[in-house]
């Protein structure tokens, strides 16, 4: 891992986006509303969530993680994004990314989901139904420390190991 220098690190965020359903409001984790807000896990409104869904909760094989992994990074590029770490599971992204600090970071968000889904429905993945949750995470990364625990996580913490970028 390359650590970027200062810089870099404050344009520099932790995305993630889940796949649908898999992430409801009132789940054992918690999660945040739209507004910012903490909700708390409650079975009860997690009930309420999956009742509402319209589709079964989305689960990336490994091919259509491959696809959504190859596709990010080529956004990336295209856009001359930097990208540190990603890591691409069966139900949520993980991206550490430093984008242009005129770039919302909600932007370089929906144009890396956006370009996932399209890869996906290309390759006949999900042509009929939401593949991702709205909204998405996008911290900032403060401090060299931060960035070097983010990293890690992204890269060691997950259940799955990233794809490794130099094997086919």
């Amino acid at each position: 891992m390359t650590v970027p220098n200062f810089s870099e690190i404050r344009q520099s965020y932790h995305m993630t986006r889940a796949t649908y359903g898999t992430w409801l409001h009132g789940d054992e984790r918690g999660s945040w509303a739209s507004d910012g807000t903490f909700v708390r896990p409650d079975p009860l409104i997690e009930r309420g969530e999956r009742r509402r869904c319209k589709y079964d909760a989305i689960r990336l094989t490994p091919p259509a993680r491959r696809i959504v992994f190859d596709a990010i990074r080529a956004e990336a590029v295209f856009r001359r994004y930097k990208i540190y770490a990603l890591n691409v599971l069966d139900n949520h992204v993980h991206l550490l990314i430093a984008v242009p600090v005129e770039i919302k970071p909600k932007v370089a968000l929906s144009q890396m989901k956006a370009r996932a889904t399209i890869a996906l429905r290309k390759a006949g993945y999900f042509q009929d139904r939401s593949i991702w949750t709205s909204g998405g995470n996008a911290s900032l990364i403060k401090t060299e420390g931060y960035f070097r625990r983010v990293c890690n996580y992204i890269v060691n913490k997950q259940k799955e190991p990233p794809f490794d970028t130099d094997k086919r």
